[in-house]
């Protein structure tokens, strides 16, 4: 993969979650103002759920099922 830093270590504590803890979803957060971060969210799979504030900050909340995980992980090698 030629993705940076954050990207990587986001596919590997995806495959991490579901390959070696088994668990059935992962979810994430970010603060609808840090574009980067919502764009790696978005890029490793995680489908946006609702958006939320936290402190008087606006977030989006993500969420991914190892189902959905599973069937794309090809691509996410």
């Amino acid at each position: 993969m030629s993705n940076g830093i954050a990207s990587e270590t986001a596919f590997a504590s995806l495959s991490y979650a579901f390959n070696t803890l088994n668990l059935l979803e992962d979810i994430a957060m970010a603060a609808r103002d840090n574009l980067t971060s919502n764009r790696i969210i978005q890029n490793v799979g995680l489908q946006l759920k609702e958006t939320f504030e936290l402190e008087g900050v606006s977030h989006n909340w993500y969420k991914i099922e190892n189902s959905e995980y599973s069937a794309n992980s090809g691509r996410n090698k």
